[in-house]
């Protein structure tokens, strides 16, 4: 991944916090506004006045916004997803073969190819003398 493409989903995720805290902010700026407005006029200076009416009109206003808070949050959730497992997008990962993908820009050394070594397998019986397989010995059958 590049760094451009690094930036790219950071200015993503700090666009879609403001797209999802803003309706909550703005209706509790909105409601502090107006309750402030109440108490200069008639000079009530009480400090927990303001409290009650933001929580309720906050919880209002998340019931009414949440459905698009979701929708939003899963759409960026999809789109971060398939960034991650688009293959075209992902320029640093070598190809067999000694080549790169080179389609972003990617600068990963070219990687030689090694010859792979047998694995051994679970079931192989140890052998004896060379040319003569190793005779396991058997339980007797009770």
């Amino acid at each position: 991944m590049t760094p451009l493409e690094v930036i790219d989903i950071g200015r993503d995720a700090l666009w879609l916090l403001i797209k999802v805290s803003a309706p909550l902010m703005i209706v509790a700026l909105i409601v502090g506004l107006s309750i402030s407005l109440i108490q200069a006029l008639t000079q009530i200076q009480e400090q927990t006045l303001t409290f009650v009416p933001k929580i309720v009109a906050i919880f209002f206003t998340l019931m009414l916004v949440l459905p698009y808070m979701f929708e939003s949050v899963k759409d960026y959730t999809i789109e971060l997803m398939d960034r991650i497992a688009d293959p075209e997008r992902v320029a640093d990962i070598p190809i067999e073969g000694g080549e790169r993908n080179d389609k972003l820009g990617g600068n990963a050394p070219i990687l030689q190819q090694k010859e792979k070594e047998p694995t051994p397998k679970l079931m192989d019986v140890p052998q004896g003398p060379p040319g003569q397989p190793r005779l396991l010995k058997s339980k007797p059958a009770p």
